[in-house]
């Protein structure tokens, strides 16, 4: 009963709130980001800068989206890579095609990418804005293609925001992203909390009151003169069991007047409609 009515409660939240539209992850936000300057979206091919953690879960991402095609660039090829990386390159094999920096820089396959997304380790910038417009001459890159940095320190250089524009996209970009998030998160998490504490009322009248809703109803009315005694009468007409009694005082007693008092007008609307659910 818990779990269903758990379910019932967050499809209610996700649809009546915008609590599942404000995303942290970080490809997420990168999605978010090219929907809103209308860039390509990444879904059919990327080349990637560097073989790190961070470039391994770029490539899962995208091959999620269905992307068939990634040139992954490193400075030298022999050296180790991220372990991850490695065996999403050996698990698509036929989808990857390893290359070094200066033959990106050099003579660039006309893949037309979707993206290229930086994330090695490097300290320094491996890419200026003259590369970029040379990969977008060799139809290697579109002029609508993004450039996503993902590195610490970042690794392009300064004139390449001046040369991109809007098609760069960088951590501190996505960082602005994920406060408006985060922001939109705590005011959907203030929307649903009416909508949980309803569904934890009707859970509480469900599983205790389905047959004894009279009870109930004469708590709210007379609750200003109810003595402890006359609780017990009522509870005993009502044919509680023991373990509903002990429930029926814990809750007198920690909550009286206070939680039903201040949602009075809810918790008669909820006995009035528990009328009409299943009986246990």
């Amino acid at each position: 009963t818990v779990l269903k009515k758990a379910l019932e409660t967050q499809k209610k939240i996700r649809n009546t709130t915008g609590i599942s539209e404000n995303s942290y992850s970080l490809m997420s936000l990168v999605d978010n980001a090219l929907h809103e300057r209308k860039l390509r979206s990444i879904e059919r091919s990327l080349i990637l800068v560097g073989a790190s953690e961070m470039s391994a879960k770029v490539a899962r991402y995208a091959l999620r989206r269905g992307v068939t095609a990634f040139v992954v660039v490193r400075k030298d090829k022999d050296r180790a890579m991220n372990a991850d990386m490695r065996e999403l390159i050996e698990s698509h094999r036929e989808k990857f095609r390893e290359i070094t920096l200066n033959e990106l820089k050099n003579s660039p396959a006309a893949i037309d990418a979707d993206a290229i997304v930086l994330a090695s380790t490097a300290p320094q910038p491996l890419l200026a804005a003259k590369d970029l417009a040379y990969l977008i001459e060799k139809r290697a890159l579109s002029a609508s293609s993004a450039i996503v940095d993902l590195s610490l320190p970042q690794n392009v250089h300064d004139d390449v925001a001046l040369h991109a524009g809007e098609r760069l996209i960088t951590l501190a970009a996505l960082q602005k992203l994920s406060d408006a998030a985060r922001t939109g998160r705590l005011l959907s998490a203030a929307e649903a909390a009416p909508i949980i504490r309803k569904a934890l009322y009707q859970l509480w009248l469900d599983s205790l009151y389905r047959e004894n809703s009279q009870l109930v109803r004469t708590y709210i009315d007379d609750k200003s003169s109810q003595s402890e005694f006359e609780w017990q009468r009522l509870a005993s007409e009502a044919a509680l069991s023991e373990k509903q009694k002990r429930i029926l005082y814990d809750f007198m007693k920690k909550e009286q007047r206070r939680a039903l008092a201040d949602h009075r007008e809810m918790i008669l609307d909820l006995i009035a409609s528990s009328r009409a659910l299943p009986q246990a």
